[in-house]
């Protein structure tokens, strides 16, 4: 994916510039050289099972992103039945000067991706109940590809919510091939505060429910501004399985 020009063995200014970009991308000292630190970031990139030229790609474009929230497009979907939260998420993201898409109708998934699709939208967020207990932040992943911006997403809000839920199991980062996820151009993530029939997570919604919108609204913020750009794929990711 690092254009290194004709394959002829020889070290000219296209491998030149092609090790450059490669270095760059991967995080290491951008000299030129094929020192150690560069082996190994490419023993490390060939053994990673969901490596590839366009997360790599993503990765760079993350680099060179806009670090600030004032004027970001989001789209937000909230389930029906959590639309108090998603209003307080939407509050505060427009206090933080987010120019806000909103949706807390339940719309279809199809419905959905079209008008974030045709929208402005940088990041797509949508906030709805689990198939299982507890509290987790989806991002897209299969077994060759993961959504690099939707990754640093989810664990900025996942760290955020955790700390607003520090009483409760911290709320996992899941790489998911959910059909909102997979088919929307922009970063995505789908918040799961709670199961469908987690009642005990459910009463904590309702009774700190705009401490956790903030806390949702910060970790956009912080996925943002501040986004992990160290994070590999060597971090501990939950995957669950679902094509939903």
């Amino acid at each position: 994916g690092f254009d290194a020009g004709r394959e002829d063995g020889i070290f000219g200014p296209d491998t030149a510039a092609g090790l450059l970009d490669f270095q760059r991308n991967a995080g290491v000292s951008a000299d030129g050289v094929v020192g150690p630190s560069t082996i190994e970031s490419l023993d490390r990139l060939g053994e990673q099972p969901g490596a590839s030229v366009a997360a790599v790609r993503e990765r760079e474009a993350l680099r060179q992103a806009t670090r600030e929230i004032t004027g970001q497009v989001v789209f937000l979907a909230t389930a029906p039945e959590l639309s108090l939260l998603g209003g307080v998420i939407e509050r505060h993201l427009v206090n933080m000067g987010v120019s806000v898409i909103a949706d807390h109708n339940g719309t279809d998934d199809h419905t959905l991706i079209e008008e974030a699709n045709r929208s402005e939208a940088s990041i797509f967020i949508s906030i709805s109940l689990g198939d299982r207990p507890g509290s987790r932040v989806c991002f897209f992943e299969s077994e060759r590809y993961r959504s690099e911006a939707g990754y640093r997403m989810a664990c900025a809000v996942s760290t955020e919510l955790s700390s607003v839920l520090e009483d409760l199991d911290p709320t996992s980062t899941s790489g998911r091939m959910l059909r909102v996820l997979r088919e929307t151009k922009m970063a995505a993530v789908v918040i799961q505060p709670a199961g469908e029939n987690d009642a005990a997570r459910a009463s904590v919604l309702v009774r700190r429910v705009e401490a956790i919108g903030l806390a949702i609204a910060d970790g956009v913020q912080r996925g943002i501004e501040k986004p992990d750009l160290d994070l590999t794929l060597e971090n501990p990711v939950v995957k669950i399985p679902g094509n939903a």
